[in-house]
């Protein structure tokens, strides 16, 4: 008889390929109003124009009658930045649950929560929209030389103050802040736990991801004072002890065995750029492997088998590296950037 994590990792591995779970992560927009010092991404695209949100719902009122699960992921970019098209096609999804109820829908958002004021907080979660993805770069005085604005200004009291206003809301959500370390803001991590404590201690719909930085192929790769592996496990493991400590829920990152198949080796997960375009991954968007098909404005999805196939090729090789991060044996792929996302999954 297998054991217990056996029957989870089969059980995880069915969930990858049946046909009753749709995850899409939308891009509304690849604009953003932040240029954080680690960024890998170019902003070349706007926002999602009309015949691509026609695909989206179009592929959506497809789907919906054979599914058992639904998730929407948003994505950027800045996704706040088109806070129209969210409501735009996360209204359409409403109506559509309302005619098929038995569907399970999941939304959440990958913000940089600048925007995240409490009217547009309440509209997100009368889309469905209660998980949310913040980041934060230590206190305010390193956060502040890392997550800046496309102009430079600070960002850190009024990400804070709207996490704050979120705090006040009686909507069962969740929030995940990541705490991203390096090696010159590893000293001050205590500090931020501390004031994490101090605010949202006791409120279990916070939480942290400590999470080290990686160089995943921005212009700033070479000077960015990412910590080296095995120091970047212990601070890691360091710092969620130490939020234990004091009664604040956190995560860190998988390791091993017990890496989560990623969304870019399932069959049922798909990237839509804002201008149509199919990809796997949210991190290599530079990179042709990563495009691997089309959408089309009456919803179906135009797929390039060639470059599918590597994404999801550890379903059938059922290798614990190719389902945790299918990018990092990519040839075109630059080798140290794809061994960084791995460690980010």
């Amino acid at each position: 008889m297998g054991s217990s994590k056996d029957k989870a990792r089969t059980d995880e591995l069915w969930s990858a390929v049946s046909s009753d779970i749709l995850h899409l992560t939308l891009l509304p927009t690849e604009a953003c109003n932040f240029r954080c010092v680690y960024c890998y991404e170019s902003f070349k695209l706007g926002k999602m124009p009309d015949k691509v949100i026609a695909g989206v719902k179009n592929h959506l009122k497809r789907r919906i009658a054979e599914l058992k699960t639904l998730q929407i992921s948003w994505f950027g970019g800045e996704p706040l930045l088109a806070l129209d098209v969210i409501e735009n096609i996360g209204g359409y999804v409403q109506t559509l649950l309302t005619s098929t109820p038995l569907v399970a829908y999941h939304s959440d958002i990958t913000t940089n929560a600048y925007f995240l004021v409490p009217d547009i907080f309440d509209r997100l979660c009368k889309l469905g929209v209660r998980k949310f993805q913040i980041s934060f770069d230590g206190v305010k005085t390193d956060h502040d030389r890392r997550r800046i604005q496309a102009n430079g200004g600070p960002t850190f009291d009024r990400i804070w103050g709207n996490l704050v206003e979120m705090q006040h809301s009686p909507v069962n959500f969740s929030a995940l802040v990541r705490l991203h370390l390096d090696s010159e803001n590893v000293e001050n991590i205590p500090r931020f736990i501390e004031q994490f404590r101090g605010q949202f201690g006791g409120d279990a719909r916070f939480r942290l991801f400590i999470r080290p930085i990686s160089k995943l192929g921005g212009p700033n790769d070479t000077t960015l004072p990412v910590l080296g592996p095995s120091e970047a496990v212990s601070a890691s493991n360091r710092f969620a002890t130490d939020c234990d400590n004091v009664g604040i829920p956190s995560k860190t990152l998988s390791q091993g065995a017990d890496v989560p198949i990623c969304y870019a080796s399932k069959l049922n997960a798909w990237v839509i750029r804002s201008d149509g375009r199919i990809n796997k991954c949210t991190v290599a968007f530079d990179s042709a492997t990563n495009d691997v098909g089309h959408l089309s404005p009456d919803g179906s999805f135009a797929l390039n088998p060639d470059r599918l196939k590597p994404w999801i090729r550890g379903l059938d090789s059922k290798d614990a590296g190719e389902l945790g991060c299918p990018l990092v044996q990519f040839p075109a792929f630059n080798e140290f950037v794809a061994k960084d996302v791995a460690k980010a999954t």
